[in-house]
């Protein structure tokens, strides 16, 4: 029997929704067989949870079984791809007298990591099937990302489906995560990415350096699709929360105590306070690219009491050198 990893798309169009962390369950593509995997954009790695033995009874999301399947080949660890992971911020070890290729990627504030070994496989997008594919077939993972099938790796690097498919590009949208309606987010790739018109705004992405993915500090501005809040470095994140603050206190908006490491609270619901009493946010960018935020992006309803207290979203790195634009923040 084979199970041949195929991901669902429609023209080349993948629908995704970015996980968030909020007692909530979300995960971003859909497989065959109802596997979940989470889209990843800082990621190098596509990765998927695998089970020894289709007997297994997989926790969470269906999981990926290497004995089903007639097209799984292990890389060695001479493959490219092995040598990837050293420069992609992962560590391989040599396995199985150089047959093998085992991994250890961390991630993350938190450390969370995944181990496996390298494979390939036949990918299958929509009706297309490609062949030797590599990605990482996870045998254990520690963090937020065990409960999923696996993850879709969108870097720069050799290793990410992007350059594998050598599509070029990306492009998503993330659906609100309150949207009733709980759509899909659209993932685009190639030439379905390119976005025109009057309103479209660019500034450049810059390189993080082997260093930086190793101790995740020192990357500047991070847009991750993986991260559900944004976390802004020392002395962005004092400088930006003084300022809500104030103009907050401007607006006579009634302050609240702190919550769940949120340092900017108010309690909306007093004195008639709604979105429109707070500050507006907006993200400048190199080359004059504005990112104007919806009130939702980055007030949050925190706590489950439902007593009307509303923080700022944002929360101070953990990293030095290191600031995340979380997918609350990208929505919309």
């Amino acid at each position: 029997m084979d199970s041949k990893v195929a991901l669902l798309l429609l023209v080349s169009f993948l629908l995704v929704a970015a996980p968030a962390y909020f007692g909530r369950r979300g995960f971003c593509a859909t497989m065959v067989r109802t596997e979940k995997v989470i889209h990843q954009l800082p990621r190098m790695l596509i990765r998927a949870a695998a089970r020894a033995r289709a007997s297994c009874v997989p926790r969470g999301s269906p999981s990926y079984y290497p004995d089903r399947s007639s097209s799984l080949s292990k890389l060695p660890f001479s493959d490219r791809l092995c040598k990837a992971v050293g420069s992609s911020g992962g560590v391989a070890k040599c396995a199985a007298g150089g047959a093998e290729c085992d991994y250890k990627f961390s991630y993350g504030f938190h450390r969370h990591y995944t181990e496996g070994y390298l494979g390939s496989e036949t990918v299958t997008l929509g009706g297309d099937a490609m062949d030797g594919v590599g990605f990482g077939c996870t045998t254990m993972s520690v963090g937020n990302f065990g409960r999923s099938s696996g993850l879709v790796g969108l870097g720069r690097g050799p290793l990410s489906l992007v350059s594998q498919l050598d599509v070029g590009a990306f492009s998503y949208f993330l659906i609100p995560y309150t949207d009733p309606t709980a759509k899909p987010s659209p993932l685009l790739f190639g030439s379905l990415a390119t976005l025109t018109g009057a309103g479209v705004q660019s500034t450049p992405l810059l390189p993080a350096s082997r260093s930086a993915r190793r101790r995740w500090s020192g990357f500047g501005m991070v847009f991750d699709s993986g991260t559900t809040l944004t976390y802004l470095a020392e002395p962005a994140y004092t400088a930006a929360k003084d300022a809500v603050l104030q103009q907050a206190a401007a607006a006579a908006l009634p302050r609240a105590a702190n919550r769940h490491g949120f340092e900017a609270c108010f309690q909306a619901s007093a004195g008639g306070g709604g979105s429109g009493s707070f500050p507006a946010m907006v993200l400048h960018f190199d080359g004059g690219a504005d990112m104007a935020l919806p009130t939702a992006n980055y007030i949050l309803e925190v706590g489950a009491r439902r007593d009307g207290v509303s923080c700022w979203g944002v929360q101070r790195s953990p990293a030095a050198g290191t600031s995340i634009i979380g997918n609350i923040m990208q929505m919309n």
